[in-house]
């Protein structure tokens, strides 16, 4: 009885480890189609997906690779925003009326901060403590 039980559990922990590595394997896909290395995060994919469903739009590494390598790491808001403009744009959409409160919004979800810490200034990382790693 004992032999059964055991290979059951032995079982749910491979699928446990088995699953996680799909989960990072698909991460690191998606972080190496979307975007640049300076950028690489859970939060920083969790923001690109939350941006693409909230507007419509898809973002490619190209996009991040216009940003000087040492200004990455700084990326505030408001560039994060025109990056959003130029996607709409680009598929020949208009920014919406309410465009940057939804972006406001999705990095306070997204970041978890207060709605008061999110202005055009504020650096993604610095400033509002998004995360530079996949969370490992």
């Amino acid at each position: 009885m004992g032999t059964g039980l055991e290979w059951i559990l032995l079982s749910l922990v491979f699928l446990t480890v088995s699953a996680k590595v799909v989960i990072v394997a698909w991460a690191i896909i998606e972080l190496r189609r979307k975007s640049v290395p300076e950028l690489w995060g859970i939060d920083w994919l969790d923001i690109l997906h939350r941006l693409e469903q909230e507007f419509g739009v898809v973002f490619s590494r190209t996009d991040f690779e216009a940003i000087p390598t040492g200004e990455r790491l700084g990326l505030t808001v408001a560039t994060l925003w025109a990056l959003v403009e130029i996607e709409l744009r680009s598929v020949g959409r208009s920014l919406p009326k309410d465009g940057w409160e939804k972006m406001v919004a999705t990095l306070i979800e997204a970041l978890n901060v207060a709605p008061d810490k999110v202005r055009s200034e504020s650096r993604l990382y610095a400033d509002l403590g998004m995360e530079q790693d996949l969370g490992w």
